[in-house]
């Protein structure tokens, strides 16, 4: 299968603007990863969790990278709980890190496709994919830093993200919009984003942005129970990025391809203005980039 070229990348913000202009920062990697996964310990340690190679890390803000583990799996997602770095992986289910990435080891979640993480004190939570074998998809809970898991609700489905705000911890799921919980993932209800393909999640207070399959961005002002569509329409948006206001989203352009058709409606996005507008900031990228993470 054709791979989509993804990067590890720095930005530079030179106006209050944000002329932006990235640069590739692969040394150690090499330019052919698929990077699904992106996170950082401090302003130093990075990890990237890619397609087929496992793990990632720099120690030098992602000039230099070697990897670490997990070799020949593909890494979805990954997460800090307590002091274990955690991963999830295709097929492989959670592994937990020690010592960054040094060493790897393979919880009880051993069989499912582990698409999302989320973490709140000792809890883990795993979003699954739907699939073989049979009974596999829905949100598992680790109430002990990954050492046991119990499957607790969204039964086969596809749970592409998960997020907290606060205690409610979200999910996003592939065809049943966004769901949230009030007890650790112990009961379920579905917001008013309903029959979405809900690829990723990003919460501050009562704002909710959605980053869907071909249908861009949708946010909730108060903590979903209402949505409407901001943006951004026509792309499938992989990663959603909150910081001070500013609102970063990743995309690849639908009905292009396995590079989005070399397309510059592909890349990254962004808004000042909750949604209501977006600027490209893809000076630098190759035409077409996806940005998954």
């Amino acid at each position: 299968m054709k791979k989509i070229l993804t990067f590890f990348v720095v930005i530079q913000l030179l106006s209050l603007n944000l002329q932006a202009q990235w640069v590739q920062t692969s040394t150690g990697m090499g330019n052919d990863k698929s990077v699904f996964s992106l996170l950082s310990r401090g302003f130093v340690d990075y990890f990237a969790g890619t397609a087929y190679y496992g793990v990632y890390r720099s120690t030098n803000v992602g000039v230099d990278w070697f990897q670490t583990g997990l070799s020949g799996k593909t890494v979805y997602s990954l997460a800090f709980s307590g002091n274990n770095l955690v991963a999830g992986t295709n097929l492989y289910g959670v592994w937990l890190s020690p010592n960054s990435g040094a060493t790897w080891s393979q919880t009880s979640l051993s069989y499912e496709t582990i698409r999302s993480l989320a973490v709140s004190g000792s809890y883990i939570f795993a979003g699954t994919a739907w699939g073989t074998p049979p009974g596999t998809g829905g949100v598992y809970r680790s109430p002990d830093y990954g050492s046991t898991w119990l499957k607790v609700g969204l039964n086969e489905k596809t749970v592409y993200a998960l997020a907290f705000s606060g205690s409610t911890l979200y999910a996003g799921t592939r065809g049943y919009g966004v769901w949230q919980s009030f007890n650790n993932g112990t009961t379920w209800s579905q917001t008013g984003l309903t029959n979405q393909a809900v690829y990723s999640i990003a919460v501050s207070g009562n704002n909710i942005f959605a980053g869907t399959e071909c249908n861009g961005v949708y946010y909730s002002s108060n903590s979903g129970l209402n949505w409407s569509q901001v943006g951004l329409n026509g792309k499938i948006i992989y990663t959603i990025l909150l910081n001070s206001g500013y609102i970063f989203a990743g995309s690849l352009k639908c009905g292009g391809g396995e590079n989005g058709g070399e397309s510059e409606d592909s890349g990254l996005f962004l808004s000042t203005n909750n949604g209501i507008t977006w600027l490209e900031k893809n000076q630098g990228f190759t035409l077409g980039t996806t940005i998954y993470s």
